[in-house]
């Protein structure tokens, strides 16, 4: 039918617009189709934005073991994809190892490229290939910035928070984790 040959070839601006509000998609559709097909297309946008609403609205369970630093990421980021999230670590707090990392100051990463750090892994560095690609050194330090966490890159390329004190990374991670809702079980678990 006619309608679904111009919704064909109309589809994929639709898509491009899928986060934009369900007004302005229907706007946006009534400047694309004529008018005897605006009624039509208009229930298909409403039916499609409640699926893909649905879609965003099923949430996955997910479950973390381990508060460290990379449980804290691991965690914050699976629940700003919209998954419930609840970490469990076996210590009474989170990121304990964290707070005394670089003698108490937390030496974060290093201010270098992926490839560099890699060049320096003393052996068998294949295995951090896929992590350092996606998520390299730059990442972590916008990540922690973007939260409020200032750093600053001293001798060697060392980075540190401004504050030279471990506690505003672990403050920084759990700032984080509570904006998202991530539940959090502490202490080990009784038979």
């Amino acid at each position: 039918d006619q309608f679904m040959q111009v919704a064909m070839i109309a589809q994929g601006d639709f898509y491009n617009t899928l986060n934009a509000p369900t007004d302005e998609r229907i706007k946006i559709f009534r400047k694309i189709f004529c008018t005897e097909f605006y009624e039509r297309v208009q229930e298909r946008i409403k039916s499609d934005a409640k699926e893909v609403n649905e879609r965003k609205m099923s949430t996955k369970r997910i479950c973390v073991i381990g508060g460290g630093a990379a449980g804290m990421m691991a965690a914050g980021t699976a629940s700003s994809y919209g998954a419930e999230v609840t970490i469990f670590e076996s210590t009474d707090r989170l990121g304990k190892k964290l707070a005394i990392t670089g003698k108490g100051r937390c030496n974060v990463t290093n201010c270098c490229s992926a490839q560099e750090v890699l060049q320096n892994i003393p052996r068998n560095g294949r295995f951090l290939y896929s992590a350092m690609e996606n998520f390299p050194p730059s990442s972590i330090m916008e990540f922690l910035e973007s939260h409020g966490c200032q750093l600053k890159v001293e001798r060697g390329n060392r980075v540190f928070p401004v504050s030279d004190r471990s506690s505003s990374v672990l403050e920084c991670l759990r700032n984080v984790m509570h904006r998202l809702g991530v539940k959090v079980q502490t202490a080990r678990v009784q038979e």
